[in-house]
């Protein structure tokens, strides 16, 4: 089971290493 989850609506993506949610934005 990955503890990596995506949520394709808003562009998350939770790093299970950090648990950090890094957002896919464009800085």
């Amino acid at each position: 089971m990955s503890h990596i989850r995506v949520v394709p609506e808003m562009h998350l993506i939770l790093d299970p290493a950090t648990g950090v949610i890094a957002t896919e934005r464009d800085d």
